[in-house]
């Protein structure tokens, strides 16, 4: 629903003289036409901390890549479409913002501690791009790294496959701000456009220190 405004009219002296502070101020009434693509958190609760391993086997706590914003997914490097499509998506992503790609990390989670070593997984991301980063550890390691966006996954045995085992998985992508906060979450299936546009409104609302 649209709000329509109505500028008010002073009458002096037989003319009509429209109110120059209502007209400086018309964009500041208009209510914000953004809606956002994915479900916005509406309390922007700051993650808790969690650490994984990358491929330099070096300990990287989320809290470490704030300053920017983050759009991090889970999945693992056997994936057979849903991990890879997503991955494409975000390769999308930042390639659309040109030069405002360094606001934005893309970082993904494997979700097979099994078979994800760290060098896997980050040799995995970067054939999408190669500021991508993928992130790995222990079970438990993992296990503390899905609970803050509630992250399901569980192994499914494929007998007679060459894979062994396929891991069923939630496929959301989550957007965090450059304070670390959980601001958006998204579908799989999204498109990178729809993304594009929420950054860029969020770049708007806080301009590159």
């Amino acid at each position: 629903m649209h709000t329509h405004w109505r500028t008010p009219a002073l009458l002096i002296g037989g003319g009509v003289l429209v109110g120059l502070a209502v007209i400086a101020g018309l964009a500041f009434l208009q209510p914000s036409t953004h809606v956002f693509a994915g479900v916005v958190q509406p309390e922007a609760a700051r993650i808790a901390d969690f650490t994984l391993e990358t491929s330099q086997a070096r300990s990287v706590p989320l809290s470490s890549l704030q300053g920017r914003y983050v759009l991090v997914a889970y999945g693992y490097t056997f994936c057979p479409d849903v991990c890879p499509a997503t991955l494409a998506m975000l390769s999308r992503v930042v390639d659309s913002l040109g030069p405002d790609r360094d606001r934005v990390l893309v970082v993904f989670i494997s979700i097979d501690p099994e078979r994800d070593t760290p060098e896997r997984i980050a040799q995995y991301v970067t054939g999408f791009d190669e500021a991508f980063i993928g992130l790995s550890g222990t079970p438990e390691q993992i296990a503390a790294a899905a609970q803050p966006f509630n992250v399901s996954y569980t192994r499914r045995e494929t007998p007679g496959s060459a894979a062994g085992y396929l891991m069923n998985h939630s496929a959301f992508t989550y957007l965090l701000d450059p304070a670390g906060r959980w601001r958006v979450t998204y579908p799989y299936g999204i498109d990178a456009d729809a993304i594009v546009q929420d950054l860029r409104y969020l770049f708007g609302q806080a301009p590159n220190p």
